[in-house]
């Protein structure tokens, strides 16, 4: 009797899981007979932000994302609320694009199409903002007040930094992994004691821009050397000189060691070294970008 009263029990458990788990996936996934396919940057935003979002459905001739109870329309990248649709032009993309699992090839000599890109980046870096709804919703507050109610500090590569609470477990693994390469790898030892500072929570905009940095969420990190030595760190700062600092050679621009780059990706950080306008002491937590492009994100 005992038995029968358990295998009934789980069988009870059994299907109401399974058509809680249909019920989340139609809630998610559902759309109208005809429809066209999700695309690939919304499923990767899906992947790393499950836990936020509510719905994801086709309609007025976009893709509407619900975030936390919030509707967002796709916008192109943009993720803007209903009431700034009209005005998506007037909005920066959040960015999606394929990560390179290896450092790009240096431009040697920029052809009109190179050029038209960085025109193109600079003007909306320039003149167009970011919407941080989503980003917003996602740490929980929309001024610095708000957000620094929600950063923990923790000790970080030997420095005591103030990180977003919800992912400050990757911080530390991150942490723990660095440190432990550190003790049988004699260069990222000789990496670690070559920082002079790391800086993360910041509240201000990005540098010559009207949106606001990554920073002012605690999901971003700098690494910052004692010294330069004459080496090349960010593309703006080399720009002041050489109009052309996108060809400034690896061997010419401060790194961070592979292995520690290795490290931040494993656990869904992307690397500005990586970037066309290369920002080398920068890390920002952006899961979606990863796994846009493939890659596995851990979690701690």
């Amino acid at each position: 009797m005992m038995k029968k009263k358990k295998t009934i029990l789980y069988l009870i458990v059994f299907f109401s899981s399974f058509f809680l788990f249909c019920t989340l996936s139609v809630k998610i996934y559902s759309q109208p007979a005809g429809s066209r396919k999700m695309p690939d940057e919304i499923n990767a935003l899906y992947r790393a932000y499950s836990q936020f979002i509510d719905e994801i459905k086709y309609v007025n001739n976009d893709w509407l994302i619900t975030v936390g109870g919030v509707d967002l329309y796709w916008a192109g990248g943009r993720l803007l609320p209903p009431d700034k649709k009209p005005y998506e032009n007037e909005y920066r993309s959040y960015g999606f694009y394929k990560y390179p699992d290896k450092l790009p090839e240096i431009v040697k000599e920029a052809d009109a199409r190179m050029l038209e890109r960085i025109s193109r980046f600079t003007s909306s870096r320039r003149n167009l903002v970011r919407d941080n709804t989503f980003l917003e919703i996602l740490y929980g507050g929309q001024t610095r007040r708000e957000i620094q109610q929600r950063l923990t500090t923790i000790n970080f590569l030997g420095y005591r930094v103030q990180v977003h609470e919800s992912i400050a477990d990757r911080y530390r693994v991150i942490d723990r992994e660095i440190r432990a390469a550190a003790s049988k790898n004699p260069e990222v030892a000789e990496f670690l004691s070559s920082l002079g500072s790391v800086a993360t929570f910041m509240w201000r905009e990005i540098e010559e821009s009207r949106s606001r940095s990554y920073h002012s969420f605690g999901i971003a990190v700098d690494l910052n050397p004692r010294q330069l030595g004459n080496k090349q760190i960010y593309w703006k700062w080399t720009s002041v000189y050489n109009e052309k600092w996108y060809t400034v050679p690896y061997s010419q621009r401060w790194m961070v060691h592979p292995e520690v780059v290795r490290i931040f990706e494993k656990y869904g950080f992307i690397w500005g070294g990586k970037w066309l306008p290369f920002d080398n002491m920068h890390f920002e937590y952006r899961p979606e970008i990863l796994i846009f492009s493939g890659r596995e994100v851990r979690n701690p």
